[in-house]
């Protein structure tokens, strides 16, 4: 039997790969020869085979590797294991050589898809059919002087003459024994009668969890009338399982927890069989560590104090704890004002919270806000830049390499960001490279470190409400233009967006415009656009690796003295703006100057109405107006040409 297998180098646009045949019956260590053989990689023992959905890296034992282990994933030594189960039941893998030291070799790595199986596979050769008896590149899709890869025609001739296969009894070879075997022209053993050995197999903690839990579980069901344990002297009183709650839900319903908790099932599937999927899955310790970091910590507490009290109503405030907690469905909540947790959730989540989860839970969570701040005001910034914000919160501080162990386990699902050569990067700015475009825009400062207040500040509202300039907005969007507390968060998280992305505040106008907010007067325009140019200068923007505007004057070079700066309108309506609050700027030492930015075209005014005499003038005209060709695209970017301004522009 063979597998047929696509060889695809990571990292490569477009992809570059190798399709080949590889044998069955064999041991990974076998297979890690042959497919460095295949992808002409530096001959290592170093290898390792990663299968993401079973949680499993297979690498060859050393005595160092003596204290490997790692959360998520169990180690198995490379000779002692076949890889029949894995090819058979997997639908890819990572392969990659690492260093002693565990990092990467300079090797590229390789996902590698299974794409189909082969009970035989032959070919002809002087019109005989011949039975393939040894692995054989069948296609590629390559560069031109490929930097790691030959002509591969000649690399099947080696695997011809030196992997030939031979039927042997189990061997459990290590990677140097089977070169010594090639070399003496034995080709590769396979084995029918696979035994794998666990000698120096390492189970992860999330294996071992699961293991717990699954007896927490059995010996629950088995003694559910017994108080005889330590635990079940906290008086768990839970009457339902996870399974029973779930029941209640439609299957669209089901269909979207499962998207919500990274479990696909088809549309077609009988209900009772999501049912049992999802059950299955999010009683998984895995999965549920990973939904409860989207609690905080006062709502985990109160998650707690719900497994203790079992059945029971719940007052309003509860309630309020208690609602994130039901939008993970980790809590049944009935009609009657009473709630409870299943009890198979029970017993999971305190064998989770047995092996340290609450630590976890406490340093993660806060990573996920300092994630979530390095997205809003840098986009794009190293990871120890991440480090430093970490250790704003002192309850939480640690080693560099525990934060890193803990980043590292942060399911990518609820990771805003990406960490990309050493750099922690917005998802978003990934895509076609952004980020990349967004660095070179940057300006050359030390990036800025928020304050543990400003990230709570940032995430929770999403927009700077700590900041005072924000604040007197508020004040002023509810006091002045009668507006409810609501809106006003939401023009904030406006204005904050519009600027932190290179907005004007035109663009902001823009959208007041579009909600129909309306100015009693001319006096109290001037004073929205003062108050707005002060949160616009106080925001934190990645083009200035977080600083503000006015932080950033620190940098400026020293106007001369007397000099004043000076604000360059781009709009017309911008322009009228600054003619109406020119008094209120100048007091406040800033000059405005309407004409350095605009262009001045011919116009045809009417001054007794479009049945009087036509008569030829001029007119300023700026880069955000609508371009007089009537194309509908701003002055800018169809016939005027956009001037850089002196001062700051608006």
């Amino acid at each position: 039997m063979f597998f047929q297998i696509k060889a695809i180098r990571k990292g490569t646009k477009p992809p570059i790969w190798r399709r080949a045949l590889v044998p069955s019956d064999i041991t990974f260590a076998e297979m890690a020869v042959i497919l460095e053989k295949i992808l002409e990689m530096t001959y290592s023992d170093r290898y390792e085979f990663e299968f993401y959905t079973k949680k499993d890296r297979i690498i060859e034992w050393h005595e160092e590797d003596e204290r490997r282990h790692d959360y998520y994933y169990d180690y198995l030594n490379g000779p002692d294991t076949f890889i029949n189960e894995w090819m058979l039941n997997e639908k890819s893998f990572t392969f990659r050589i690492r260093s002693s030291h565990g990092k990467q070799e300079t090797s590229p790595e390789y996902r590698v898809e299974i794409e189909k199986i082969l009970k035989s596979a032959g070919y002809k050769e002087n019109d005989t059919e011949v039975i393939l008896n040894w692995p054989v590149i069948l296609k590629e899709k390559s560069l031109v002087n490929d930097e790691f890869w030959t002509e591969p025609h000649a690399i099947n001739v080696k695997l011809k003459e030196e992997c030939f296969l031979c039927k042997t009894e189990a061997e459990y070879l290590y990677f140097a024994e089977i070169l010594k075997k090639i070399e003496a022209h034995c080709g590769i053993g396979f084995c029918e009668e696979m035994i794998n050995r666990n000698i120096h197999n390492k189970k992860s903690a999330d294996t071992m969890l699961k293991e717990i839990t699954e007896q927490y579980i059995k010996h629950t069901e088995e003694t559910v009338e017994k108080e005889t344990d330590h635990v079940k002297s906290k008086k768990i009183a839970q009457e339902c399982s996870l399974k029973e709650w779930l029941q209640g839900y439609t299957k669209q319903e089901l269909i979207y927890i499962a998207e919500d908790t990274d479990l696909k099932v088809a549309s077609s599937e009988r209900k009772d069989k999501i049912v049992d999927a999802l059950t299955a899955h999010m009683l998984k310790p895995n999965t549920m560590q990973t939904q409860l970091l989207l609690l905080e910590e006062d709502e985990l507490d109160a998650f707690e104090k719900a497994i203790e009290q079992g059945v029971h109503r719940m007052t309003e405030e509860e309630w309020e704890e208690l609602e994130a907690v039901y939008a993970i469905n980790y809590i049944a909540a009935y009609q009657d004002n009473t709630v409870e947790v299943p009890k198979d959730v029970a017993w999971v989540y305190l064998g989770i919270k047995g092996h340290g989860y609450r630590d976890f839970h406490k340093k993660a969570g806060w990573i996920l806000k300092c994630l979530k701040m390095a997205e809003i005001i840098h986009v794009v910034a190293p990871v120890k830049i991440l480090y430093r914000m970490y250790r704003q919160k002192k309850e939480v501080r640690c080693s560099f390499e525990e934060f890193l162990k803990i980043l590292e386990k942060i399911p990518d699902r609820i990771n805003p960001c990406q960490l990309i050569d050493g750099k922690v990067v917005d998802k978003n700015a990934v895509r076609e490279q952004i980020y990349r475009r967004i660095e070179e825009r940057q300006r050359d400062v030390e990036y800025y470190i928020p304050t543990m207040n400003e990230i709570l500040s940032y995430v929770t509202d999403n927009y700077p409400s700590c900041e005072p300039a924000y604040q007197r907005a508020w004040n002023f969007f509810e006091t002045e233009l009668h507006i409810a507390a609501e809106e006003c968060d939401k023009l904030c998280q406006h204005a904050f967006w519009t600027s932190s992305t290179g907005g004007t505040l035109s663009d902001f106008m823009e959208h007041v415009n579009e909600k129909n907010i309306c100015f009693d007067s001319g006096e109290q325009l001037n004073e929205f656009a003062a108050v707005m140019m002060d949160a616009h200068n106080n925001t934190r923007m990645f083009e200035l690796r977080g600083h503000t505007p006015n932080e950033m004057s620190s940098y400026c070079p020293v106007l001369p003295k007397g000099k004043r700066p000076t604000i360059v309108p781009i709009s017309s309506m911008a322009a009228d703006m600054l003619e109406h609050g020119r008094e209120e700027l100048a007091k406040m030492g800033i000059a405005v100057d309407t004409d350095a930015n605009a262009d001045v075209i011919p116009a045809v005014t009417y001054k007794n109405g479009l049945d009087g005499t036509a008569e030829k003038g001029t007119r300023k005209i700026y880069p955000n107006d609508p371009c007089p060709c009537g194309s509908g695209k701003k002055y800018k970017k169809c016939c005027g040409r956009n001037k850089k301004s002196i001062g700051g522009s608006i």
